[in-house]
């Protein structure tokens, strides 16, 4: 019974869709060529002058349409980029993102990995650059990361194109149900009060139904401009419930709730690399690794 139940519960489609998100710089646009060769086609995001980058590849007879998201460092909707990138994971609910991190700068980009797995279980880590990492004495259990996030993480160099098999492999694994994610659910600390008041509160607005209810929670009492617009147009009165919670989380926690969200997301990352990675003292980066730099540059 338990095998059949299996069997119905794993999702086997010929065409998956991919998204990649990233931050600038860790590689992410390489890792998008790599995967789709000449298969690409480039558009505009709707009503945006930004490039929306499209590609296909095939793998053992499934086709993966992978976007290329906008780089950003965070969800936070600051930005066009930002907007872009959380609107395509809850509007087109793609069955993978794949959440490209810089293996030299783990601590920093991880925080977007976070936010998108407060979004999305459906999630793939790829920690790139881990060749230039090991040459800098950087050892990271990628495994143990794996296991206190709940969703697969896998090393790759785009550059050199490493792991690139694996990564896809892992994408398949996710979208057709034989890797088991979870969702990710950070402890606020004192703010969680507060966060199941807001659930309370924005429960009943229909213009808020596409997100996930504690996602948008946490993000009101952070204070989503783009999330506090569409109340303003929808739900105004539930807008002004949103205020008055805050107001009073920010009275009796003694801080700007924004700033305990981010500080309580960067201790958990800090909890995780010092966990996972190991650092060990080595020579400054050689003349050939600098020539590689450059030489392998797409």
């Amino acid at each position: 019974m338990r095998r059949e139940c299996t069997l119905r519960c794993l999702v086997v489609r010929k065409e998956y869709k991919v998204a990649l998100a990233g931050s600038p710089n860790v590689g992410k646009s390489t890792l998008f060529n790599v995967l789709t060769g000449s298969k690409q086609h480039v558009g505009n995001w709707p009503g945006k002058t930004i490039e929306r980058y499209e590609g296909m590849l095939v793998h053992h007879g499934k086709t993966l349409r992978v976007v290329d998201l906008p780089g950003t460092y965070s969800l936070s909707a600051v930005s066009d980029e930002e907007v872009i990138a959380r609107e395509f994971i809850v509007n087109e609910k793609p069955d993978v993102v794949v959440v490209i991190v810089n293996a030299l700068e783990l601590q920093t980009s991880l925080y977007l990995a976070l936010q998108v797995m407060e979004l999305t279980d459906k999630v793939v880590i790829a920690v790139n650059k881990i060749d230039a990492a090991a040459k800098r004495g950087i050892h990271i259990r990628v495994a143990e990361i794996s296991r206190r996030l709940g969703v697969p993480v896998i090393e790759t160099s785009a550059l050199r194109k490493q792991g690139i098999h694996d990564l896809v492999e892992r994408i398949l694994d996710v979208a057709e149900g034989r890797a088991a994610t979870k969702p990710l659910r950070l402890r606020y600390g004192g703010a969680e009060y507060y966060i199941k008041e807001l659930e309370s509160v924005v429960r009943t607005c229909e213009a808020l139904k596409k997100y996930p209810l504690r996602w948008v929670a946490i993000r009101l009492l952070e204070g989503d401009s783009d999330l506090e617009a569409r109340l303003s147009k929808e739900c105004p009165r539930i807008l002004g419930e949103v205020k008055k919670v805050r107001a009073k989380a920010e009275e009796e926690l003694g801080s700007v709730a924004g700033i305990i969200m981010v500080s309580k997301r960067y201790e958990f990352i800090t909890e995780i690399y010092d966990k996972c990675v190991a650092s060990e003292r080595v020579a400054t980066p050689t003349f050939t690794e600098k020539l590689d730099s450059i030489m392998l540059h797409p």
